[in-house]
């Protein structure tokens, strides 16, 4: 069983729950109400906050999952973005958690509550893909 591998420079809320296997790399942030599943590995300065991660996934750096999302009738609503197994999340993507209503707003808009299911690989090239 491996323990999970935490950078020194990385900053993991105790509330966190960690799989055997994760990997985070330097100068992220991983906030208390995430979940990584088996063998995930977050690159360097990934921010990750309000999500459930399956296993196998990997997550290049700059890159932001389950923050508030950019929706000025957001009122701190205990949302949270899921994620399936399998997955890559290219550099430099927002993946932002739902309104209550269900809009997401960011840089890299993909669509109102979607579910990241297995072997999905999210590119920049998802820029500007809007509704």
């Amino acid at each position: 069983m491996a323990k999970p591998k935490v950078h020194r420079t990385a900053i993991v809320d105790p509330g966190a729950k960690l799989a055997e296997g994760v990997e985070i790399g330097p100068y992220s942030i991983v906030g208390k109400r995430v979940k990584l599943g088996k063998n995930t590995k977050l690159h360097s300065h990934i921010v990750i906050e309000d999500t459930d991660m399956g296993s196998n996934n990997t997550v290049y750096p700059f890159t932001s999952i389950g923050q508030p999302p950019q929706d000025l009738k957001y009122t701190d609503e205990k949302t949270k973005v899921k994620i399936g197994s399998n997955n890559i999340i290219r550099e430099y993507v927002t993946i932002n958690k739902a309104s209550v209503d269900g809009d997401i707003f960011s840089y890299y808009v993909v669509a109102p509550d979607l579910y990241f299911g297995f072997f999905i690989s999210v590119f920049k090239i998802l820029r500007r893909l809007s509704y």
